[in-house]
This record gives structure tokens, C-alpha cells and sequence, in this order.
């Protein structure tokens, strides 16, 4: 694991840029896997296991995209965080928790005003 939230997104988007993902859904998707935070329509679809959604939520650069997407999700991020609805929403609830940990970030109570 690198040292940094900075470091580990841009390794996930090189990673990702050369599995052939859709260039401006990196950054959601690095976001979602990374830290937890809830992705746009297309993104859920797709990590929910929705076909039909996905489909009908993508542009014409993530139809042509979907399945080097589905490939990369398949072998590149955690099982657990995709695959059914259930799935992502457990992602999703905990995620930013272990976030958290990882990246030692400290809560605004210690911000000095």
C-alpha cells in the first residue's frame, strides 16, 4: 500500500487508464473503491451488477467502455465492493471508515478555529 491517498489514486488511475477504462469515470470509481464515496448513476449501475441500468445511464464513451470497465472491476478492485446492490451499499458503509485508518486522516474537531 503507498503512503498516501495522492499516491494509491494515481497508481488506481494509471491502472485503470491502461485496462482501457473510460477516461472520466477514473476518478469517480477511484474515489468509490479508495475512500467510499458514492458514485454517479452510471458507476452503481455498474458496480450493482445492473446491465439494463448501466446501459441505459451510459454515454457513448462508457458503451463503447463497459465491458474493458467490467473486465478491470473483475480484476482489478476488491470483490466485496461490487457485484450486487447489497454489496456497494456494504462498500459504501464501511469503506470510509477504513479510509479513515489507512490514510490517518484526523476529524475536524481537531482543526483549530
Amino acid at each position: 500500500m503507498s503512503k498516501s491517498f495522492a499516491e494509491d489514486d494515481a497508481l488506481f488511475g494509471q491502472q485503470a487508464r491502461a485496462a482501457g477504462v473510460p477516461h472520466h469515470v477514473i476518478d469517480g470509481l477511484s474515489l468509490y473503491v479508495l475512500l467510499g464515496i458514492q458514485p454517479g448513476h452510471f458507476l452503481t449501475a455498474v458496480l450493482e451488477n445492473d446491465l439494463r441500468e448501466s446501459f441505459a445511464r451510459a454515454d457513448e464513451e462508457c458503451r463503447r467502455g463497459l465491458f474493458a470497465l467490467v473486465c478491470f472491476l473483475y480484476n482489478g478492485i476488491p470483490a466485496r465492493a461490487w457485484g450486487s446492490p447489497e454489496r456497494v451499499e456494504q462498500w459504501l458503509d464501511t469503506r470510509s471508515e477504513v479510509a479513515r485508518v489507512i490514510y490517518a486522516e484526523t476529524p475536524d474537531t481537531d482543526r483549530k478555529e
